[in-house]
């Protein structure tokens, strides 16, 4: 069924919104809501944290996934910080929505309330709405609220909106028949679409696991199936071809196939946000390699050459494999010969090979595998940051075969990683599109685009 806009439309009276049907309305928050955060006295301290099942639920941004309200991850607060605030107590239909933090602008509906429940200093909640709350959450979602969220964002590395600024922003309320009506039209089409993105997304993790695996057994196996094999001496590892290494005893640092390898800037200056320009020397941190092994240049903070020579070290060179150590662990990443002049940051281990002994795409598909991960995986248990320092990477048992084999191998896993990638991004772009298509919809339904009166649900 095609569906038509309204017959008759008027202006909204706000630029940024334009014509809107005849009988709709638009009004601000804080007319048809009441928002309350947790703000002032009512913040808490770890010390207020208890053990499971001995507090409430406090919710914080990990809470919302895809729009949709999620209990998997749970903190509880101690009975009297919960008690104490009875304004902010969570209960069904109300509304969460992130007002700080790199996820500000999320936002979901509380539909399955299973304990009693409270929100952290990053979330705001509404309630109290005099409005179907199914149709202002899916308002909330639209560009059309999004973009009010995005022009008052403040706070730099740590983005904030006030209540003030959210209780003030517009939402357009049409009648309670056809709140209803655009909801189901809403519920509909988004089922069909999160349909099709969960079966893209378990496509992707079977994807993933196989890039995985292929790696896996290809640098610790080899390339033939037909070669003699020998105990590893590594239970998890098994056997490996008897005319590699011996991987009990030979540890990264002691296989003088690295001619340097440390992480970043260990000066005493560190760049912070007044040290970054527009335009200068890129600053590569864990974030600027991705799962792929690209770099990103462009999004990386910059940094004058002036400041860059008061650094004592972390300078990049061509050819330097690059392993994310700290936050994000374990991404890898190889310094093209033509790449631009870089600074790198502490959370990257850069490694300068002697390529006489270990092809560099060899290393780098060593480092990403299980193999490599299982022996770091239970030292960044031992500490409450996600890392593996310097010294802890020196001790990594490592084995590879014969340089000429590397080579073969790497060239192997090109090929094949490579397929597997490029599989992997078209799905992730066929995601994208669903994902735009159902903020299209979302966007054009409630603010009156499409004319939803007639609509046939049942169909």
């Amino acid at each position: 069924m095609k569906l038509k806009p309204y017959s008759k439309m008027k202006d909204s009276g706000v630029e940024w919104i334009g014509e809107i049907p005849e009988e709709w309305k638009k009004k601000k928050l804080k007319f048809i809501s009441k928002l309350f955060g947790r703000i002032g006295f009512r913040g808490y301290t770890v010390d207020d944290i208890v053990n499971d099942y001995e507090g409430a639920i406090t919710l914080s941004p990990s809470n919302i996934i895809d729009d949709k309200f999620n209990l998997d991850k749970k903190t509880y607060l101690s009975w009297t910080k919960y008690e104490e605030s009875p304004e902010i107590q969570i209960f069904e239909n109300d509304i969460l929505l992130v007002k700080t933090g790199s996820t500000i602008g999320k936002i979901c509906i509380v539909d399955n309330q299973t304990e009693k429940m409270t929100i952290n200093p990053q979330l705001v909640v509404l309630k109290s709405l005099q409005i179907l709350p199914k149709f202002l959450t899916y308002f909330m979602r639209s560009n059309k609220f999004k973009d009010q969220i995005y022009c008052d964002i403040v706070g730099g590395s740590t983005p904030t909106i006030s209540q003030e600024k959210i209780f003030n922003y517009y939402i357009l309320s049409p009648t309670y028949e056809q709140q209803k009506q655009v909801v189901k039209y809403l519920d509909k089409k988004s089922i069909k679409i999160d349909s099709e993105i969960s079966k893209n997304q378990k496509l992707i993790k079977l994807l993933k696991e196989k890039r995985q695996s292929t790696i896996n057994d290809i640098v610790t196996k080899g390339l033939d199936p037909t070669v003699s094999m020998k105990d590893s001496g590594i239970g998890w590892i098994g056997k490996i071809p008897t005319e590699w290494s011996e991987p009990t005893i030979s540890r990264l640092k002691q296989m003088k196939i690295i001619l340097d390898f440390q992480d970043g800037n260990h000066g005493e200056l560190h760049p912070k946000g007044d040290d970054f320009i527009e335009y200068g020397i890129p600053f590569l941190t864990a974030q600027q390699i991705d799962e792929y092994g690209k770099i990103d240049f462009i999004k990386a903070n910059k940094l004058s050459e002036q400041f860059c020579k008061k650094l004592r070290i972390g300078f990049a060179k061509p050819n330097d494999v690059f392993f994310t150590h700290n936050a994000t662990v374990g991404r890898v990443g190889i310094m093209s010969e033509d790449a631009p002049n870089s600074i790198i940051g502490t959370s990257i281990t850069y490694y300068r090979l002697d390529d006489s002994k270990i092809d560099r795409k060899f290393f780098a598909y060593m480092m990403q595998s299980n193999y490599i991960y299982s022996q770091y995986e239970p030292i960044m248990k031992q500490s409450t940051r996600n890392q593996i320092s310097i010294l802890k990477q020196a001790k990594l048992r490592v084995l590879f075969p014969h340089i000429d084999e590397q080579k073969q191998i790497a060239d192997f896993l090109d090929t094949e990683i490579s397929k597997i990638n490029l599989f992997i991004l078209k799905i992730e772009s066929q995601i994208e599109k669903l994902e735009e298509l159902r903020q299209s919809l979302i966007s054009s339904a409630v603010t009156g685009k499409i004319d939803l009166r007639n609509y046939p649900i049942s169909v």
